[in-house]
């Protein structure tokens, strides 16, 4: 572990070399992204990998600075956003648990329950508040509720992290980008309202270092 982490770094310049190797990696490393952990397991997130040539012209428009030039010269870039649609994810949720084993039938079927509670009542942020506000009052200290971007990105950050790490192991190069313009970004590759982007990392091989004359 400790010889991956201290491998990984920040690519600032990629070659435009990518294989059917590569792909396998990429594969690898965004199954390994998908098994972080998330609060009630709900992987309120999606990693949407982005490598057409116009799809990427699309998705560097959207970022800012030279995040723009890294998202052209990576081969891979991959969108990194969290859902706030919680209760959106409740039924296969609990599709899943019941098939893993790892709760009880009470626990799954209260499932539901739990994350109407993090979303509140129709998914409105104004619920989210006005919890924050009796959290602050109660004379038992109760968890300090977060807004549902701020959950969402607490999961999409640990995947994130994951895909590094993972892309690392596999010999492949990355670069996490926050400088973005999210609903440029959401456009460029069809994601939804209900999300909200976190980051986009781009992927590939390092380039060769620029001689220096």
């Amino acid at each position: 572990v400790a010889r991956v982490v201290h491998a990984r770094n920040a690519c600032r310049r990629f070659s435009p070399r990518w294989s059917d190797d590569d792909d396998d990696a990429l594969r690898r490393a965004l199954a390994l992204a998908l098994r972080a952990p998330s609060s009630f397991n709900a992987q309120p997130l999606a990693l949407v990998a982005v490598r057409d040539a116009a799809a990427r012209q699309e998705l560097a428009a959207a970022m800012v600075g030279g995040n723009s030039a890294r998202v052209l010269a990576a081969p891979i870039s991959i969108v990194v956003a969290a859902e706030r649609d919680v209760m959106r994810r409740a039924a296969a949720l609990q599709r899943l648990e019941a098939k893993s084993g790892r709760l009880s039938e009470r626990e799954v079927a209260a499932l539901p329950l739990k994350l109407g509670a993090i979303q509140g009542a129709g998914g409105l942020e104004v619920v989210q508040l006005a919890k924050r506000v009796a959290a602050a009052a109660a004379p038992v200290p109760l968890p300090t509720l977060s807004s549902l971007e701020a959950w969402g990105f607490k999961a999409a950050g640990m995947a994130a992290q994951t895909l590094l790490l993972a892309l690392a192991a596999e010999g492949l190069s990355s670069c996490p980008m926050e400088g973005l313009v999210d609903r440029a970004v959401r456009a460029a590759v069809h994601l939804p309202s209900s999300f909200s982007v976190a980051m986009v990392v781009a992927v590939g091989h390092a380039a060769a270092p620029t001689a220096r004359s």
